[in-house]
């Protein structure tokens, strides 16, 4: 199974600028970004990673422009404020092994950026509408 990262960032100008950021994140799969930007609508390419540059803006835009570019047969939404664990696609992908009917999975993955808000672990449980709502 092919996992591929999906994130949308803001302003970034350029691969390099962009590269940093991943680094920072720990992000080591597939990624597809949507940069939204003011006027300028630029794709460009590079290792294992498509960025889409639009000037759409806002949160719903960006993530429905992620699913229709998606390529990935799991696909992670990724905040570009998170700090992924070295293992995160070992532990999504055996996930999906184990629940094989599953078409959405949440993880609750510890983060390690300091200044972000913590999530609650809810252990294994079937969800709802209102936890994919949230």
């Amino acid at each position: 199974m092919k996992l591929e990262v999906l994130m949308s960032i803001m302003n970034i100008k350029n691969e390099e600028q962009l590269k940093n950021k991943i680094n920072q994140n720990n992000i080591t799969t597939d990624l597809l970004v949507i940069n939204q930007v003011e006027n300028n609508e630029d794709i460009f390419e590079f290792e294992n990673i498509r960025c889409f540059s639009m000037n759409e803006k806002g949160a719903s835009k960006s993530r429905n422009n992620l699913m229709r570019l998606a390529k990935g047969d799991i696909c992670i939404f990724a905040d570009d404020d998170m700090i992924y664990d070295k293992n995160y696609e070992n532990t999504i992908t055996k996930a999906f092994e184990k629940n094989p009917d599953a078409d959405i999975i949440l993880f609750y993955i510890g983060n390690y950026n300091e200044n972000r808000e913590k999530n609650k672990h809810i252990g294994n449980k079937k969800i709802n509408i209102l936890d994919i709502m949230r």
